[in-house]
């Protein structure tokens, strides 16, 4: 009869023990898929903080080939050789990238200008001149002010996906000519509160917008 209780003892302590390690393995597989999803998110935060920054860039840039079509020498210029606007031309290249190569309207319109201002600005150095001021005076006279340009957009972005905003760095690289943004999302683990305690870590990312190439003629 001991031996028997023993038995049924030990057969307890031994399920117990089992559900103990169960519960501890389900712990940390719920704590690495945790992880794994804030991860991406922290990703997802970032890039689309990157592609917003980047769209108040080109509406932006729009503005200022608007306000170069409008400018008396740039109008002057066309009247001598029949060239249509820049907007018209952007427009033009645009729909070729589309209709030809099959590409999303963004990217083509990105494509567009990286090939035509530049080649604008060669003309002579009245346009270049022109050109540099109509955009400097809408993206900001230098890239630390191009930075602050963008900077509620990329903002606002981070906080609507969770993200941290004093964590947020934003940096418009002169070597890859695009926005880059840097910040974290806070991970907070799941704990037992008995072996695996709880403990909160900021996950950093860093996302990439497309390249301006354009810009570089700019500054």
């Amino acid at each position: 009869m001991n031996y028997i209780r023993n038995e049924q003892g030990n057969a307890t302590f031994y399920m117990i023990w089992l559900i103990g390690i169960v519960g501890l393995i389900f712990v940390l597989v719920i704590n690495l898929v945790k992880v794994y999803v804030v991860k991406e998110h922290a990703n997802l935060s970032v890039e689309q903080a990157a592609i917003a920054g980047t769209a108040e860039l080109l509406k932006l840039t729009e503005q200022a080939i608007d306000s170069i079509d409008n400018d008396p020498l740039i109008i002057a210029e066309r009247l001598l050789t029949g060239e249509e606007k820049l907007s018209k031309q952007i427009k033009d290249k645009q729909d070729s990238y589309i209709y030809n190569q099959n590409l999303d309207p963004s990217t083509a319109y990105i494509k567009s200008v990286n090939q035509i201002i530049p080649a604008k600005m060669n003309d002579n150095a009245v346009f270049e001149y022109i050109i540099k001021q109509k955009f400097k005076s809408r993206l900001g006279s230098s890239i630390w002010a191009l930075q602050t340009k963008v900077r509620p957009t990329v903002q606002d972005m981070i906080s609507s996906n969770g993200g941290n905003i004093s964590d947020t760095e934003i940096e418009f690289s002169t070597s890859k000519w695009r926005l880059e943004i840097k910040s974290t999302v806070t991970f907070e683990s799941i704990a037992d509160h008995k072996i695996i305690n709880s403990f909160v870590k900021d996950i950093p990312q860093r996302g990439y917008g497309p390249s301006l190439d354009f810009l570089k003629d700019i500054y």
